[in-house]
């Protein structure tokens, strides 16, 4: 374990993570709520993001202009982001102003206090959001591909909501949301960059309520969804390919393998898909592939934006790599290559204080256990051909793969 990390769970339950890097001077602190999108009833669903904005609107004691000049006046950065398993709400600061930022943190959590009308102008806010998520399809698709996979299960919903959804929520829906949800049993506080973790202790303790609750019943498992293919037609000039199957979850030992995979077949510009769909076939623009983890499950899959005549095959040539994965050994230098570059990308983040905050968060909230950089490289480095090929036949041969296809609408 890193002498640098610490671990303390608070009376109020709150769950405490830090990790100090003293050569520098910023820190990065975070409330991380453990709740998204996949906590929502279908018809509150886009809730969790909606709250998300509204407690910038104001607090009992800061209005929303002193919210957004509260760190920055310091030249610090005060933000927040929802994700389908949790909601996040971070500072970036000098050292000297964490008091500071883990008092404005503490009071957006626990005190904001959702108007009326404020909730009326964020709902038009987020129906943008909605508008620009449609309008960009690339990242729209994503969306369409992780809904089919998960049928009617919570975390295929979106992580906005929809026009009907965000309607229907009202001001007492908030507050009974943010009752069962923002509870410091269901709070992991997580720091990193010049910071003490005792001072960190002091802060959290004086800012947080002593109110501790035990959580409410958690969501179903998935059931994977039965359609298999679809297609939505769009005014887009391109055609947007997403397709892959289900994988592992965040805590599964399995996703270092599939990490080194994913590095190999769509990680980056020396990666199989972008040698040979885009530098010599010419056929995408944009192409790679992602691993999504979350608690109990994961998504694994891969993305190309095309011309509307290289559809099939694009579908052909991807579905070529996925296979020779499966079927043929990763060769030796290749695999050496990939472990390097992975290497490189952990230590690399390592420098970035937000990173570790964010990292450190994450364990928290999955495992519950602390994995050092050191650690992590080694898990990558222990890493074999055969591990490779054997997570990409379980993938790509034993699971069934899920397809879905933005393609020009007629008219165009």
């Amino acid at each position: 374990m890193s002498n640098n990390y610490q671990r303390t769970t608070l009376k109020n339950g709150i769950r405490l993570v830090s990790e100090r890097m003293p050569q520098g001077r910023a820190v990065s602190v975070g409330v991380w709520v453990c709740a998204g999108s996949r906590n929502e009833a279908k018809k509150q669903n886009g809730i969790s993001h909606l709250l998300e904005h509204m407690v910038f609107k104001g607090t009992k004691s800061r209005t929303a202009y002193e919210i957004a000049t509260s760190l920055e006046s310091l030249g610090g950065h005060l933000n927040a982001f929802t994700e389908r398993e949790y909601t996040c709400f971070y500072a970036f600061v000098l050292d000297e102003n964490l008091s500071q930022a883990v008092d404005v943190l503490a009071d957006l959590v626990q005190n904001a206090v959702l108007n009326e009308h404020d909730l009326q102008n964020e709902k038009r806010i987020v129906f943008e959001e909605i508008r620009n998520l449609q309008d960009s399809p690339d990242d729209y698709i994503l969306d369409i591909f992780i809904r089919m996979a998960c049928a009617d299960h919570p975390l295929g919903r979106s992580i906005l909501g929809s026009y009907e959804s965000l309607g229907k929520i009202t001001k007492q829906d908030l507050m009974e949301y943010r009752k069962t949800y923002y509870t410091p049993d269901n709070i992991v506080v997580s720091a990193a960059g010049n910071v003490d973790h005792v001072h960190l202790m002091d802060l959290v303790n004086a800012h947080f309520s002593s109110d501790s609750k035990v959580l409410a019943s958690q969501t179903p498992p998935i059931t994977p969804g039965k359609e298999r293919f679809q297609k939505v037609h769009l005014p887009v000039n391109q055609v947007h390919i997403c397709t892959g199957a289900f994988a592992y979850s965040y805590k599964d030992a399995r996703k270092f393998p599939l990490l080194v995979l994913n590095a190999l077949l769509g990680g980056g510009m020396s990666s199989r898909l972008f040698q040979n769909l885009r530098e010599k076939k010419g056929l995408a623009y944009s192409i790679y592939s992602f691993a999504d983890l979350w608690s109990d499950t994961g998504l694994f899959g891969v993305y190309a934006g095309i011309s509307p005549k290289n559809t099939e095959e694009v579908l052909s040539l991807i579905s070529e790599e996925l296979v020779r994965l499966s079927d043929s050994p990763v060769a030796e230098e290749e695999l050496q290559r990939i472990k390097s570059q992975l290497k490189g990308n952990f230590i690399l983040s390592s420098e970035d204080c937000q990173s570790r905050m964010n990292r450190i968060a994450k364990m928290e909230m999955y495992t519950q256990q602390y994995m050092t950089l050191d650690e992590a490289i080694d898990a990558v480095e222990s890493v074999t051909q055969e591990d490779i090929q054997t997570i990409a036949y379980d993938i790509f041969k034993e699971r069934k793969q899920y397809t879905t296809i933005i393609e020009p609408s007629q008219s165009r």
